[in-house]
């Protein structure tokens, strides 16, 4: 950056405001509405309501439908055959009504599909006893689904509390640039003024040339020092703008805040704070979801361990004309009751109980990462906290730097008013007041993004209610 752009960018700084200034609630409400990767985390959300009704779906009615002829033949016949099958969430029942019709010539083994001229009507509930009754596949995944949709907002709560934390802290970073830029820059029309004068002052001889060099060493250095400050702020820029929902535009400095000026901190005790983080913290939550989900898959596998014990039932009527076949000697008149139980021992049954250790074995590597993630909140809280007190302390000391250097500044100016100071102490005097300056700028920022941190660590944002 050349001296030409070096002061187009003082003066652009000193121009008056044209556009209301950026604050972080205007920062966090375009988060919310336009970040990109927010949104994404927002179509989890419904991803996983999919996911509920698609499991859902497992419980809809089934029509089946079937036909078969022998149109050639000794047993010339027409089978017709249509049902509805009903699986529901009771205890697995499954309730089935249907409509058969047998009609032509069959063998005595296949007197089962004759019916009379007008087809038969019939109705069937299977109960399993013991393997899926008390849970299913089709049971278990609703459960699961509807824990994975819980997980679902947990997870975006999580993205949330992530993308505006860092988005607050961009915004910080992005005041704090520019107050080091205007302190720079400020510092330099100190020194340009200087510089001027003092140049006057040479060409007339009332001061030797050394001191003419020395002043325009001193605009070198702070034009340097404005360079800088300028690059930070536009990387600042350009890091909070990819905040702000638009790719093509970064945050206008005539948009930049006045100061950086620090929020009411309310700070609970160390143990309060701990035990709203482990209520807000999302990590937690979205582990104890998926633990309920592990127990749902112990709770199946241990019943497909059981053998399948079913109780069946089911009612039939012919209508119509009975079929006048002498193979048959029967009469297809009334109703027909039919009842049982139906039994099936798998032997081992190993897949079953490998599958009952798997989910036992994820349940419990669930459970230590709970564990692990109640203790992980309890140290980021701590942190959190420590962090925010040595970051009020050093801003303390930082202000006290500032007053003092300052005094020193003021003192020394008038020592070389009264011709006991060189210009070169003057010089370094207002360098030390400069940086002091940039100090107390970091020290804000910087407590107010441990401010940031104590939220982010018990759960909270910047727009939240205080805690």
């Amino acid at each position: 950056m050349n001296r030409v752009t070096v002061f187009l960018t003082v003066c652009y700084l000193s121009s008056p405001v044209t556009a209301s200034e950026l604050h972080l609630d205007e920062v966090l409400r375009t988060v919310r509405e336009r970040f990109l990767p927010l949104r994404a985390s927002a179509d989890d959300r419904d991803i996983a309501v999919a996911d509920e009704a698609a499991a859902e779906g497992a419980f809809d009615p089934v029509l089946r439908a079937r036909v078969g002829a022998i149109p050639y033949g000794y047993y010339q016949q027409l089978r017709l055959e249509a049902w509805v099958e009903q699986p529901t969430p009771f205890w697995g029942l499954t309730a089935t009504a249907g409509y058969r019709l047998g009609l032509g010539k069959f063998a005595v083994y296949d007197g089962k599909l004759v019916t009379n001229a007008g087809g038969e009507i019939y109705g069937r509930l299977d109960l399993p006893l013991l393997r899926n009754g008390q849970t299913d596949a089709r049971r278990t995944a609703i459960r699961r689904t509807r824990l994975g949709r819980k997980s679902a907002i947990v997870m975006y709560r999580r993205e949330e509390l992530t993308h505006l934390h860092a988005a607050a802290v961009r915004w910080v970073d992005w005041v704090a640039s520019g107050q080091r830029l205007a302190t720079q820059a400020a510092l330099l029309e100190v020194v340009r003024a200087r510089d001027v004068a003092w140049r006057r002052r040479v060409t007339v001889g009332d001061l030797p040339a050394i001191d003419a060099v020395e002043t325009g060493r001193a605009v070198v250095v702070r034009q340097t020092a404005v360079v800088v400050a300028a690059r930070v702020l536009q990387q600042a820029s350009l890091e909070l703008g990819l905040y702000l929902g638009d790719r093509q535009a970064t945050p206008a400095q005539n948009r930049l805040p006045a100061q950086l000026s620090l929020p009411t901190m309310n700070v609970l005790g160390a143990e309060e704070s701990i035990v709203l983080a482990l209520a807000r913290r999302p990590e937690p939550e979205r582990l104890r979801l998926a633990q309920q989900q592990s127990e749902l898959d112990l709770a199946l596998h241990k019943n497909q361990r059981l053998p399948a014990l079913n109780l069946y039932g089911g009612i039939s009527y012919d209508v119509g004309r009975a079929p006048a076949d002498p193979e048959l000697g029967r009469s297809l008149e009334g109703p027909v009751v039919e009842a049982g139980l139906f039994l099936d021992i798998p032997i081992p049954n190993r897949a079953a109980r490998s599958r009952v250790v798997a989910a036992e074995a994820a349940l419990r590597k669930t459970g230590r990462q709970l564990d692990f993630s109640r203790e992980r909140v309890t140290v980021d809280v701590a942190d959190a906290l420590s962090a925010l007190a040595a970051a009020r302390e050093r801003l303390v000391l930082a202000s006290l730097e500032e007053k003092l250097t300052r005094e020193l500044e003021l003192g020394e100016r008038k020592k070389l008013d009264a011709g006991e100071s060189t210009l070169f102490l003057v010089n370094l005097r207002e360098q030390s007041t400069a940086e002091a300056a940039v100090r107390v700028i970091d020290a804000t920022a910087d407590t107010y993004k441990a401010w940031l941190g104590y939220l982010a660590a018990i759960g909270q944002t910047a727009t939240d209610p205080p805690p």
